[in-house]
């Protein structure tokens, strides 16, 4: 972890606090800290999605398969969701309680 001395600018705020603080402003620590630095790039932490998925008819299912894929690190991403709807339905439905792990799945066909 990178560590910032930002001395004189934490000293100048420190001293604005005590003189616009009146009699409310309590004794200050002498150790800040800080939840972030402005000038750190921030991750997306979206995966991105996941490419070259296949799709197979085979009997009475389909077998999707894909490449794994990738967060903002790099890594591969724990699991993923799979939804499914009919080109006359309105809304997915999700076919997954939990995240799989899996890179291939086979998912029955409806029958109409």
């Amino acid at each position: 972890m990178t560590r910032r001395i930002l001395g004189a600018a934490v000293a100048a705020a420190k001293q604005t606090l005590l003189a616009n603080g009146g009699a409310t402003t309590k004794r200050l620590p002498t150790r800040s800290c800080f939840f972030g630095d402005p000038a750190t790039s921030l991750k997306v932490p979206l995966p991105r999605r996941p490419v070259g998925l296949t799709a197979l008819q085979q009997g009475a299912a389909v077998a999707l398969a894909w490449n794994a894929a990738l967060d903002c690190d790099g890594r591969a991403v724990a699991g993923y969701n799979l939804y499914r709807r009919a080109s006359t339905e309105e809304s997915y439905s999700r076919l997954n309680s939990t995240p799989s792990p899996l890179l291939a799945i086979r998912i029955p066909l409806r029958r109409r």
